[in-house]
């Protein structure tokens, strides 16, 4: 008995210290608070204004304060790069205008030790558009994400559900009323909704008022039909290596690659699409349009709305419904059609100045502000409409929002997908090379004339683009220009 009693006791005692080894090793290592500096310093910020700025104002300031420091913030209402350069510490600037910084030597790198496991960073805790993409160039960290993106259609569920319109519909199309997962079935569902006397004006929001949005509009209906999907694990060849990073210009030639079929196609759905515009790009939320793109900040809008307060889905973007072959030109059709994400037009980096006289300084404020513990409160506010880790997701609060349950699960998800696109791991990413934006900006303007023109040509339009911009491409010595587009699209250069 006596034996038995001390077997017993001594089995416990192993149980209870593997549990103390095993709790050990699973264990978050505790992250150091900042420490505050001696003597009290400055750091200048520049950014846009908007949501980063509000962000310096709220958790920047609170971690100056942690730090000993002032931050004196310069806030650009334009968006032109050359304002950013020399005349900060630190630099908040769209993700898509790393090029024309890196061209610049604007920015300095980040030490690589923040990537490894145990950092504080919690690289691998970093989405995979920012980890291996957007926070990247020549596979150098130069700048940390600060603010994500998203982007998500809403649709009017109550009319998607009105039994009528279900039977119509289904008589119609021979097929059932739900979310469009294609762009063909966002113009047959507009078609069917123009008969309807609501709709008399058009069965869809009017354009984009800016050009540089519908550029980037046009692009994220250009992904699914210029690009296979790479399936995860799927092995890398040449051409899974085209459909990985040939997107807006050939990563191989450096040459525009907009006149490929698939851009072509796009603008083709585009024009058909407009025949179903109303003139009111704010149309959604007074009733008027079925279906409308947006961000997740627009559903808290859409709520606030009588209009359509408790009326409108949530959804992913519609995709292609095949893509075109970049061999053959040939169009190939897939059953489930062809959802790739476009990425990076929306996002936030933040970046540590070369001129900077303060650079380990503003190197600890920028990773501190982007560790999870600052980067979460970021993420929580919902005016600052995106995230840029997995953790992110996985606490998404949309109290604020006031949307029932059903509606928050759709929103969730749909913002889940278009980030961790699980399924493909070839999104499309922004453009990137210097200047991008007078390129985007002759997109949108070109775009926008062929749509609302009687007559034209989507090919003509868009070899139109292609001359404007390889005049721009011209400014830049060929080779050193080559590289930049290799560099942009994620590659080292040649």
């Amino acid at each position: 008995m006596q034996r038995k009693t001390i077997f017993i006791l001594f089995m416990q005692l192993v149980i209870l210290g593997l549990g103390i080894i095993f709790a050990g090793y699973s264990r978050k290592k505790p992250v150091a608070p900042p420490i505050p500096l001696p003597i009290r310093q400055t750091l200048v910020i520049e950014c846009p204004s908007g949501i980063a700025e509000r962000i310096v104002e709220n958790q920047g300031k609170v971690l100056g304060k942690n730090l000993n420091l002032d931050l004196r913030i310069n806030a650009i209402s334009s968006l032109e790069i050359k304002e950013f350069v020399g005349t900060a510490d630190i630099q908040i600037f769209p993700a898509k205008e790393l090029g024309n910084l890196i061209q610049k030597k604007a920015l300095e790198p980040f030490d690589d030790a923040i990537t490894q496991p145990g950092d504080p960073m919690a690289w691998q805790d970093v989405l995979p558009l920012f980890r291996e993409k957007l926070s990247l160039w020549n596979r150098k960290v130069m700048a940390l994400p600060l603010v994500g993106e998203n982007t998500l259609g809403f649709y009017r569920e109550d009319l998607f559900e009105n039994k009528d319109n279900k039977t119509s519909f289904k008589q119609f199309t021979g097929k059932d009323l739900k979310p469009a997962s294609t762009w063909e079935e966002l113009i047959t569902q507009a078609e069917f909704f123009l008969k309807q006397p609501s709709f008399s004006k058009g069965s869809l929001s009017g354009l984009a008022a800016d050009d540089l949005d519908l550029a980037n509009e046009f692009l994220a209906i250009s992904s699914g039909y210029s690009r296979p999907p790479v399936r995860p694990g799927e092995p890398v060849n040449a051409e899974t290596e085209n459909a990985i990073f040939t997107f807006v210009y050939n990563f191989q030639s450096g040459k525009p690659n907009i006149t490929s079929p698939g851009f072509v196609k796009a603008l083709e759905i585009m024009k058909r699409i407009q025949k179903y515009r109303s003139p009111d790009s704010a149309a959604f939320a007074k009733g008027n349009s079925i279906f409308q793109p947006g961000s997740f900040l627009q559903a808290e809008q859409f709520q606030k709305t009588d209009k359509i307060r408790d009326k409108f889905g949530i959804m992913q973007i519609p995709g292609a419904e095949g893509y075109f072959d970049s061999k053959t030109s040939m169009f190939r059709p897939l059953p489930n059609g062809n959802r790739i994400p476009y990425l990076g037009s929306g996002s936030l980096l933040i970046g540590v100045s070369s001129q900077s006289s303060n650079k380990e300084l503003a190197k600890t404020f920028a990773t501190f502000i982007c560790r999870p513990e600052f980067s979460e409160r970021i993420a929580m506010e919902t005016w600052a409409d995106g995230f840029c880790r997995y953790s992110h997701l996985d606490k998404i609060r949309l109290d604020s929002l006031d949307l029932d349950l059903s509606r928050t699960s759709a929103l969730k998800e749909a913002v889940r997908q278009f980030l961790t696109h699980p399924d493909i791991r070839n999104p499309t990413l922004c453009l990137r090379i210097p200047n991008q934006k007078n390129r985007m900006k002759i997109l949108g303007i070109e775009t926008r004339k062929f749509l609302l023109a009687e007559q034209g040509s989507p090919l003509v339009t868009l070899k139109d683009i292609e001359n404007q911009w390889l005049k721009i491409d011209a400014e830049i010595p060929e080779n050193e220009f080559k590289s930049l587009v290799r560099q942009g699209a994620g590659l080292l250069p040649d």
